[in-house]
């Protein structure tokens, strides 16, 4: 293969001190081969060259949990993030109804609800108010955060009711005073209906990810670990789609594909008729974890605490006991299967912990099984994750826009530990950031902003949210360049610019520790390569 060279470039690498000189980067079979001054001898006269014209390589990002297909889906369904009124979502929904629903296997689908914050009425939206519309359609709409969605009366009528009931916990099945179902779910629940009635085909999952793809380019992403089964009901589905897509050399960055499980006979089912593990696959396709839920969210206060919530006195909502996630893990870890879990409080997460420590109490999490979120923390939690090697995937995005909420569920010493920081530095906690999107936002440098800022775009708390939480600009970037390949087990070969490793690169239009770190969201991606491949080009 022809030697390809990024010239006149600087060099960022976390944690490495910066000088003024300008690099020349040799890239062949896809690996970085050399690293030199400008000027070196190259051998070759006829070697393609990108001149970099004095701007700044650095690892490209890797996100460690995101729901991709869920975001490339968004384009095609209705964006509901920007109504604040119930009078205003009407509107939306009755206009052209019909047509949009034919397109979405005769539902209509709306995504980003946030009728907790309507300006015009008390009380959230049921069945009963979705059913005074008058669509002749099943309607489906899901909260931004994912957690929550409501029905109207047609949807419900379509639901199997029995297996829902299985599958998830009464108390995420909402009811009117006369002990009906209002057309209202949570947690576990809401994925059961995602997964049996919002199915896409293989061809639509395609298409949505191809539509996709770009975006995660255009912001530096060459890796994503995505948890998808829910919006096509079938791992086998979603594993053609992103195949299909690798063997037309269209797919733009290496995927690692979770399996959603509600229960141990999930994973036995996948097991069984799967015989890919964690790691496994071909081309830029790989095995991801099993993704299990542990607790539920803040805002609808299932997130399981050890403590009671002070706006409401209960605890939230621990889904698995102590037993039940024990015997989870012990199967994935006796299967060679990594194992991802979504834990928000601290209950949830001494849960998980003890459940990986178990699984194999005679080494410290060699399959580095991961929890998911970890939104609030004790510091005996925090020597005991770090002694046991647990991964924490973060998302410094979030605070941006709940941190004001965290004071009113938690009081003000609980919240001294909510979306720690630099705490886990401190702690020598493994940790990785992620976007979570669509829930969070796409781009990387707006969580790397919030990891070294803690404020909103307009600097706001003045001097950060718990500032002592602040970490330095090169501990963010870590996290999402070189710490999700420790996850993987792939950081032997990729996640750093070093010879030997993947070209997994990006260039920056600026230096990150020249740039002021309050204008950190705003630095713009300008190239990227995937392997060596030039995938996006900010001017072409």
């Amino acid at each position: 293969m022809t030697d390809y060279l990024i010239t006149n470039c600087q060099i960022y690498r976390p944690f490495q001190p910066s000088d003024s000189k300008f690099y020349q980067v040799r890239i062949r079979d896809e690996k970085i081969v050399s690293i030199e001054e400008n000027g070196a001898t190259l051998g070759d006269n006829k070697i393609k060259k990108f001149d970099a014209k004095g701007r700044t390589l650095a690892p490209s990002f890797k996100d460690s949990h995101i729901h991709f297909l869920r975001y490339s889906l968004m384009k095609n369904e209705r964006d509901l993030r920007r109504i604040s009124k119930w009078k205003h979502l009407k509107e939306e929904l009755k206009n052209q109804n019909e047509k949009e629903a034919l397109k979405h296997n005769e539902w209509l689908v709306g995504r980003g609800l946030m009728d907790d914050s309507f300006t015009d009425r008390d009380t959230l939206l049921t069945a009963k108010d979705l059913d005074s519309l008058n669509i002749d359609h099943p309607i489906f709409l899901l909260h931004q955060d994912g957690h929550e969605c409501v029905l109207n009366t047609q949807a419900l009528d379509l639901l199997d009711k029995e297996a829902l009931r299985k599958k998830t916990l009464e108390e995420f099945i909402e009811k009117d005073e006369s002990g009906n179902w209002n057309g209202r779910f949570k947690d576990t629940a809401v994925h059961f209906i995602k997964m049996n009635f919002r199915n896409k085909s293989t061809q639509q999952a395609e298409e949505a990810l191809r539509d996709g793809l770009p975006h995660i380019a255009e912001v530096g992403i060459t890796h994503i670990d995505s948890d998808d089964l829910n919006y096509v009901g079938d791992y086998a589905k979603v594993w053609k789609a992103y195949s299909k897509i690798d063997k037309d050399g269209e797919l733009t960055c290496d995927a690692y594909l979770h399996h959603y499980v509600y229960d141990i006979d999930d994973m036995k089912y996948y097991l069984k008729n799967f015989d890919k593990r964690t790691g496994d696959g071909e081309g830029h396709v790989r095995v991801g974890a099993f993704k299990i839920f542990v607790d539920g969210t803040y805002r609808l206060h299932t997130a399981a605490m050890n403590l009671p919530y002070v706006d409401s006195g209960d605890c939230g909502t621990l889904i698995y006991d102590q037993e039940i996630l024990n015997k989870m893990l012990q199967l994935a870890e006796d299967n060679n299967m990594q194992v991802a879990m979504h834990c928000i409080g601290d209950r949830a997460v001494e849960t998980a912990a003890k459940a990986i420590i178990n699984a194999n109490p005679n080494e410290s999490n060699p399959l580095r099984h991961r929890i998911i979120h970890m939104q609030n923390t004790r510091w005996d939690l925090l020597s005991l994750i770090s002694k046991a090697k647990i991964p924490i995937e973060t998302q410094p995005g979030f605070l941006i826009k709940e941190y004001d909420n965290y004071k009113e569920w938690l009081g003000e010493d609980r919240e001294k530990l909510v979306q720690v920081g630099q705490s886990l530095v401190d702690n020598d906690v493994i940790f990785s950031a992620s976007s979570d999107a669509p829930i969070g936002p796409l781009n990387p440098l707006e969580h790397i902003y919030a990891s070294a800022n803690r404020t909103n775009y307009q600097g706001e708390p003045k001097g950060g949210w718990q500032p002592q939480e602040i970490m330095s600009v090169d501990h963010a970037f870590e996290s999402y360049c070189a710490t999700p390949t420790y996850i993987n087990h792939s950081d032997s070969y990729t996640g750093r610019l070093l010879p030997g490793y993947n070209a997994d690169l990006i260039l920056l239009e600026e230096h990150p520790n020249e740039c002021p770190k309050e204008e950190l969201h705003n630095l713009k991606v300008d190239n990227v390569w995937h392997r060596g491949k030039l995938v996006y080009d900010r001017y072409n």
